[in-house]
């Protein structure tokens, strides 16, 4: 936490004797000014439970980030789930998700203790707006899906990249205490006569007291990065056509596979000059005459 706090005080007095009477103006000002910063990175993070208060209308949910969850650790504990495939802990994941048994949005880590194999869930879920019309449903739905998936490989990053949260506090406080028995005029007042009456006597002396307080408290989550490539969101409607649910799955071994594809796909020569390697046997292949001529349409 990154704190900077601070703090003024003022004393102003201004006087006045002349042969008839004194005259005083005191001011006392006390200032105060608050700034505090939280950051730090949350990996691992994982959803542990929810509760839904339909009568209040909230939704508490708990999130955990343990040292088994941030990867020190080969087994994922009781966070995660453990099976003997990754396509066992795939399905369950859908079906919890499919039933209302976790959240709408979160994530999972699907453990193989027998392989070793890990795998990491991100899902999300979006709202399907309703319309009379038929084709702008089309539109609503299509929203709802693309919201669901975005949100589901949100979850994913949350859950591989961590968290980058941010906390902002800010305080202001300003206390002011006055004693007046006049004002001074100034050049660009009608009343302003010049020197000898540049000041207006009050006809009671005037004490004042103001303080005012403004506070305010900004809480922020960020996830930021790249994401391992082999990642393909799916995304389908529920039953009732309420709600789209999205998933987002990293399997270290398939990312490895879209690598290696991506980095054959660089390497490869999709046209060849004729004196390279394996020219030869396009020179012997025999190609047939196209069509020629002039194009004109039939009227």
């Amino acid at each position: 936490m990154t704190v900077r706090g601070v703090t003024n005080f003022a004393r102003r007095m201004d006087r006045v004797d002349t042969s008839e009477r004194g005259l005083t103006n005191i001011d006392r000002e006390v200032s105060e000014t608050q700034n505090q910063t939280a950051r730090k990175l949350l990996k691992g993070c994982v959803t542990y439970a929810v509760q839904d208060d339909p009568e209040k209308g909230q939704v508490l949910v708990t999130i955990v980030s343990s040292p088994k969850t941030r990867g020190k650790y080969d087994r994922p504990g009781p966070d995660g789930i453990s099976t003997d495939s990754l396509r066992d802990g795939l399905n369950m994941v859908i079906t919890e998700i499919r039933n209302g048994l976790v959240p709408p949005v979160g994530g999972r880590i699907i453990e193989v203790p027998g392989t070793g194999e890990m795998a990491w869930v991100g899902f999300g879920s979006a709202i399907v707006r309703k319309d009379d019309e038929p084709d702008v449903q089309e539109e609503l739905n299509l929203a709802a899906e693309e919201i669901a998936g975005m949100r589901a490989v949100d979850a994913l990053a949350g859950i591989i990249l961590g968290d980058d949260t941010r906390w902002e506090g800010h305080a202001d406080e300003q206390t002011r205490r006055q004693v007046r028995d006049f004002e001074r005029l100034q050049a660009s007042d009608p009343t302003f006569r010049g020197a000898e009456d540049e000041i207006r006597v009050y006809e009671q002396r005037k004490k004042t007291m103001r303080s005012d307080q403004r506070s305010n408290t900004k809480v922020q989550s960020l996830r930021r990065g790249v994401l391992p490539p082999g990642i393909d969101p799916q995304v389908e409607m529920d039953e009732d056509g309420y709600f789209a649910y999205g998933i987002a799955v990293y399997i270290p071994s398939v990312s490895e596979m879209a690598r290696q594809a991506s980095r054959e796909m660089d390497e490869a020569e999709i046209v060849r000059s004729p004196n390279s390697r394996g020219s030869r046997q396009q020179q012997n292949l025999k190609m047939k005459k196209g069509p020629s001529g002039i194009v004109e349409q039939n009227l």
